[in-house]
C-alpha cells in the first residue's frame, strides 16, 4: 500500500499459540472462545506479523518476529510455526537483512525482538541479522529489559537485543519525537512501561503500529486486555486516547498478532468498535 512517499507491506513469520486466558485477561472464556477457538490445551492461535516500511533512502522493519533461536522445547509450549525466515520474507521486495536500514521496536518482549539475532551457523555467536540498521527504542523500554524482574524476566530474552548494543547498532530514544521524516514515535505504556507506537504519516494518510496495545483486533474492545500487560490501566487509558481520534477516521492500522488481512480501519463506536479490511 502507498502511503505518501512510502511503500507499507505486511510480512508474516507464521503463527504461535497462548493460554486463551493469557491473551484475553479478565474476560470470560465464554465470551472470548466465540472469537478464538482455542486447542485442547485451552491455547488460542496468534499471528506473527512485522511491517515492511519502503522509500527512497530506506528500507524500515517495525519489529522482528521470534526468530529462529529458541528451542525445541519451546517451540513446542508455544506451538509456533514458521513460515518463512527472514531472508525468504524479504526476497520478494529484491531485499536482504543487509538493506535494511532501521527497525523500530515496540518493546522487547521475544516475539517482538526476537528475529533481530541469529546464531552464526556453529552456534558459538548470536549477531545481529540485519547488520546495517539502526535498531530504534525507548531507553526506559531497554533498560527494564536489561533488569527485569520477577514477573517480566519470561518475556525477555538477552540474546535478541544485548548483540545489538556490542555491535553498536542500538539507538536509544527518550519519549516521543519524530525519527524519520514522516515516522514518529510515542510512548504508550500499558503493556510495559515505556512500550512505544509507531505512527507513519504521509500525504493525508496515517499507519498506526500499535504493538500489543492493540496486539489482534479482537482487542479492540476497551476490557479485553492481555494479562502480559504490566500496567493493565495504562493501556486501558491508551486504547481509549486511540479510538476516540482514529475511530471513522482515514488513518489505518496494523494489528501484528491477527492471523490474517493486511492494515485495517476502525469505524464503529466507542462501544462497539470494529477493524474492517481496507484492501
Amino acid at each position: 500500500m502507498k502511503i505518501g512517499q512510502f511503500e507499507v507491506d505486511v510480512l508474516i513469520e507464521g503463527t504461535m499459540k497462548i493460554d486463551g486466558g493469557s491473551a484475553f485477561g479478565i474476560v470470560p472464556k465464554p465470551l472470548w472462545e466465540k472469537k478464538a477457538s482455542p486447542d485442547e490445551k485451552n491455547r488460542v492461535k496468534l499471528g506473527l506479523r512485522q511491517l515492511l516500511i519502503r522509500s527512497r533512502n530506506a528500507n524500515i522493519l517495525i519489529d522482528t518476529g521470534i526468530g529462529q533461536k529458541v528451542s525445541k522445547r519451546f517451540r513446542e509450549i508455544f506451538a509456533i510455526e514458521y513460515f518463512s525466515n527472514w531472508i525468504d520474507r524479504l526476497k520478494p521486495f529484491g531485499l536482504s537483512p543487509k538493506d535494511i536500514t532501521h527497525v523500530f521496536f515496540t518493546h522487547l518482549h521475544f516475539d517482538h525482538s526476537g528475529g533481530a539475532t541469529f546464531a552464526v551457523a556453529d552456534g558459538s555467536e548470536i549477531v545481529p541479522t540485519f547488520p546495517n540498521a539502526d535498531h530504534i527504542l525507548q531507553s526506559g523500554e531497554w533498560n527494564e529489559a536489561c533488569v527485569p524482574n520477577e514477573r517480566t524476566r519470561a518475556s525477555y530474552f538477552f540474546e535478541d537485543f544485548l548483540p545489538l548494543q556490542n555491535e553498536g547498532k542500538l539507538r536509544l530514544v527518550s519519549g516521543d519525537q519524530e525519527i524519520l521524516e514522516g515516522i514518529r514515535v510515542r510512548i504508550s505504556g500499558g503493556h510495559t512501561r515505556f512500550h512505544q507506537i509507531i505512527i507513519i504519516e504521509g500525504g493525508n494518510s496515517q499507519v498506526v503500529c500499535p504493538g500489543d496495545i492493540f496486539p489482534t483486533s479482537l482487542h479492540l474492545h476497551t476490557a479485553w486486555e492481555s494479562a502480559f500487560d504490566q500496567f493493565p490501566q495504562d493501556t486501558l487509558e491508551c486504547k481509549k486516547i486511540l479510538l476516540s481520534k482514529y475511530l471513522n477516521a482515514e488513518a489505518l492500522f496494523f494489528f501484528g498478532h491477527d492471523l490474517e488481512d493486511g492494515l485495517k480501519r476502525l469505524i464503529g463506536t466507542m462501544e462497539k468498535p470494529v477493524a474492517v479490511s481496507c484492501e
